[in-house]
């Protein structure tokens, strides 16, 4: 079947094309196994290193532009703080 998603905020994440978390959640969960690591070549605002992490996978991730990869850097520290947290 089809996935569909509701849309992320420009806005609110800080990138120009975000995609829902449900996105790299299913592919994680449906392609690797806990422990795996998942690289993400365009890490863009870090959505599917935070799943990684948040899914008991270890990510890794880079990007061309040097502000996305700060970007990804502020999202995952905020993310594991709430997780830290909880």
């Amino acid at each position: 079947g089809v996935w569909t998603f509701n849309g992320e905020s420009k806005k609110r994440i800080g990138h120009p094309a975000p995609f829902p978390r449900e996105l790299p959640r299913r592919c994680i969960k449906l392609f690797s196994f806990v422990g795996d690591t998942i690289l993400d070549p365009f890490v863009g605002s870090g959505t599917t290193l935070i799943e990684a992490h948040d899914n008991g996978r270890v990510g890794i991730g880079f990007d061309i532009s040097a502000e996305y990869c700060e970007l990804a850097k502020e999202r995952l520290e905020v993310s594991w703080l709430q997780a830290k947290l909880i």
